[in-house]
């Protein structure tokens, strides 16, 4: 069978709900290429893990073909969007400048030039605060859906998450965002996010309406907002 063809087998399997180790048995692959499938669907798509793969078969992938130019509109853009994950980079590139990277490809040119110590880490930020009672820690992220974009928010102890639909990444749906989850949480003791684009300016100059304390939560550090990033995969699967 050929592979594209599991792939649509693969992701119509997954987005039915079926298992990885039901999908290897489907389609005659081992589970580390199923898990390895679902995260590009998860964060791809169906179109664009076919269209990658095709790509990648036409010769040995150079990690090194990257060129300096693009490396260096991945440094600009995570300097001007405040440290920025690469999800977010991605959807920069593709939109300002039709260049479309893998986020594996970005993750691996920041790593070159961005090597924290961990002590520096933790120094500077401390542990990520989990929430022990209702109201003490909320969660904000966004999720891409192409012409798209969900404000969420959860509470990290009660589980209740709140939705918002907005048409762009800026400062300001950010905080009119901000404005309709309070409507449902009121006022909380910590609110976190990462550092995109859209918790940066009139967020910020608004966040203490609503919250005793802001935390922007680590780089490369996904499990400091793990409760809104296992909502938001929920999310883009339903």
């Amino acid at each position: 069978m050929d592979t594209t063809i599991k792939l649509h087998i693969a992701y119509t399997l997954w987005r039915e709900g079926y298992s990885a180790n039901e999908i290897a048995l489907r389609v005659d692959r081992d589970r580390v290429t199923i898990y390895r499938w679902i995260k590009r669907f998860r964060y791809r798509g169906l179109k664009r893990t076919i269209h990658e793969y095709n790509q990648a078969k036409r010769g040995p992938r150079n990690h090194e073909k990257t060129s300096v130019e693009v490396k260096l509109l991945v440094y600009e853009i995570r300097h001007r969007y405040a440290n920025c994950c690469g999800q977010k980079i991605a959807h920069y590139l593709e939109d300002e400048y039709g260049i479309h990277l893998s986020v594996d490809s970005i993750y691996r040119i920041l790593r070159d030039k961005y090597k924290l110590s961990s002590h520096y880490k933790q120094k500077k930020y401390g542990e990520a605060p989990k929430g022990n009672k209702p109201l003490e820690v909320i969660q904000c992220d966004t999720v891409d859906f192409g012409e798209l974009y969900a404000h969420t928010s959860i509470n990290t102890f009660t589980r209740k998450v709140s939705v918002v639909m907005v048409e762009d990444l800026t400062a300001l749906q950010g905080y009119l965002a901000l404005q309709r989850h309070m409507d449902v949480f009121n006022h909380v003791t910590l609110l976190q996010s990462d550092g995109g684009p859209e918790f940066k300016g009139e967020f910020r100059d608004h966040v203490y309406e609503y919250a005793d304390e802001y935390r922007e939560s680590r780089a490369y550090k996904k499990n400091e907002q793990s409760f809104i990033e296992s909502f938001n995969r929920t999310l883009r699967k339903e």
